[in-house]
């Protein structure tokens, strides 16, 4: 039941970004300034999980300890590569690239949180198992992945592919964001198996990031009149801020602790349906038939790899296999002694 929590507070994070994909493009387009709007949408974001953690924990004896040395170096990766980074370079890639070219590499971040979550012991894939179970969950993890990605990708072509003339700097600025999206996603894992509040280590990670890109911010020297903000704008900030900032992140970080990282990055993959679905109620555009299909292959994907997380995660005192798992390979049924 708690799993089908997740699942459901996932697909509220893919649909209220989808949301702001459209509203935001709307006023970006009016003149907010992107770097004024990320560095309020962190700090803010920033303050609004501080005080969710005070009052969460307010009257309760504290359970944090501080962390390692290693623990400290995954929460100053999550925060300033995960949350600020992801942010910023994204920024960058957009501003160099067109948003055809941002929605071509979207793909990639499940891909690449696969490879390395397999790479760091984080992700279960058992293509040699010689249980059948085992080894059809893996090969249905994969393929489930392959028809999200190839989902995502018939959406995004369908758009007029443009390239400016500086969309080879961009791409890599884009490249950079999916990267940091991995980082954010498994730099978190090592943290819950430590036994660290998913709430808690979100707070720290974004007090980080709105540091960050609040240092940012006053390097790149946004005009003073930037910052000040029509009544219209103050509530899209409050929005930005509370839903596609602070209430998202908290249940990113709180399906990630339930879920595989592989299965969370897929459902960012169905932002383009949902975009395209609200761009047709609210701007009236078309709506293609092969984003009808695309949509179905995103959910069809997310479906064959969240089934298959259920087998890959069994324990079963019968599987004679080598498993690919916390960075080496293990026996799971060894040999008798004697």
């Amino acid at each position: 039941m708690t799993k089908l929590l997740a699942h459901c507070g996932l697909l509220f994070v893919s649909a209220s970004f989808s949301l702001w994909n459209v509203a935001g493009a709307l006023f970006l387009r009016r003149g907010l300034d992107p770097i004024v709007l990320a560095t309020y949408r962190e700090v803010g974001t920033a303050m609004c999980l501080t005080t969710a953690s005070i009052m969460v924990r307010a009257g309760r004896r504290p359970e944090w300890s501080w962390p390692t040395v290693r623990e400290s170096f995954l929460l100053l990766m999550c925060g300033a590569f995960g949350v600020f980074g992801l942010q910023y370079f994204f920024i960058l890639g957009l501003q160099l690239a067109s948003a055809d070219e941002a929605a071509l590499m979207q793909p990639l971040t499940p891909v690449i949180v696969l490879f390395l979550g397999v790479m760091l012991g984080e992700e279960r894939v058992a293509l040699c198992a010689e249980e059948n179970s085992v080894r059809h969950a893996s090969f249905q993890k994969l393929a489930g992945v392959a028809a999200s990605v190839g989902g995502c990708v018939l959406i995004s072509v369908n758009s007029a592919f443009s390239g400016g003339p500086n969309h080879a700097t961009g791409l890599l600025y884009l490249l950079l964001s999916d990267f940091s999206c991995a980082a954010f996603i498994l730099t978190q894992k090592p943290l819950f198996a430590a036994g660290h509040s998913p709430l808690v280590v979100i707070t720290i990670a974004c007090a980080i990031g709105a540091t960050c890109m609040s240092i940012a911010a006053v390097s790149v020297h946004p005009p003073m009149t930037a910052w000040v903000l029509s009544p219209v704008e103050v509530l899209v900030v409050a929005f930005v801020v509370l839903i596609c900032g602070a209430a998202n992140y908290a249940l990113l970080t709180w399906a990630n602790a339930l879920v595989e990282g592989t299965v969370v990055t897929l459902y960012g993959l169905l932002q383009p349906i949902f975009t395209a679905l609200l761009s047709f109620v609210i701007e009236g555009e078309t709506l293609a038939s092969i984003t009808l299909v695309g949509g179905a292959l995103i959910l069809f994907g997310v479906f064959l790899t969240s089934t298959s997380e259920i087998v890959l995660t069994m324990p079963s005192p019968d599987l004679h296999c080598r498993l690919l798992s916390h960075g080496q390979l293990r026996e799971r049924n060894p040999a008798p002694h004697g």
